[in-house]
């Protein structure tokens, strides 16, 4: 199989995920250039683990699958999150933890016949169950509402550009410039995700920025 072509779609999708998830990480929230760059960086990023997922299973890599298939699990829960309205819940809030569940088992299952790799397989899985549980919560609860529906589109959109920007950084680097390398810069990227992660997380849940001076509701 050729899987060329594949290639240059997941390397195209992951340079333009990068630089929108930047973008979207630094922008104002809710603003025109954080919707922007967030719609920019799903699609760039659902392209990228669709094309992902094929090669790696031609090249037997069951990480670089688990990986793909986490990520896309997240950022479809999180762009779903972002367009409900408040307390509003559908058919795909019932299937979600069916997907993550269906990750989870898959990595733990890969984890078992992978010594090098079992530790980060089974960290994608135990992820994958707790997002998943997450997910039964909204279905019990009919949707979320205000701040709480907004950290969930948050943490798993940051956390979908933490896996992309430390499977870069970290897990590629004959691309890194030597000196980032030689300097152990290439790890600032992933520490500076990090950081604006649990930034906005803890802005969003434990300050009074969500609400609007006039009232009203701030977008994400």
């Amino acid at each position: 199989m050729d899987v060329s072509a594949l290639v240059v779609l997941h390397v195209t999708g992951g340079t333009f995920a990068l630089v929108s998830g930047a973008t979207a990480m630094l922008a104002e929230k809710g603003a025109g250039l954080h919707r922007m760059s967030g719609s920019v960086f799903f699609i760039a990023m659902a392209a990228m683990c669709a094309a992902s997922v094929p090669v790696a299973v031609v090249r037997d890599q069951p990480l670089n699958i688990a990986a793909a298939s986490f990520t896309l699990y997240l950022i479809a829960t999180a762009w779903v999150a972002a367009r409900r309205a408040d307390g509003e819940a559908g058919w795909f809030e019932i299937v979600a933890p069916i997907l993550g569940g269906a990750v989870a088992a898959g990595a733990y299952a890969a984890s078992l016949h992978q010594k090098e790799a079992a530790s980060f397989l089974y960290g994608f899985a135990s992820l994958a169950v707790f997002a998943a549980l997450l997910d039964v919560t909204v279905i019990v609860r009919r949707g979320l509402s205000g701040a709480q529906r907004i950290a969930r589109h948050l943490w798993r959109m940051s956390l979908a550009m933490l896996i992309a920007t430390a499977s870069f950084f970290i897990g590629q680097p004959r691309f890194v410039p030597a000196v980032m390398k030689e300097a152990n810069l290439h790890f600032v990227p992933v520490v500076a995700v990090m950081v604006l992660l649990f930034f906005w997380l803890a802005r969003v849940l434990f300050t009074k920025w969500y609400k609007k001076p006039e009232g009203q509701v701030a977008q994400s």
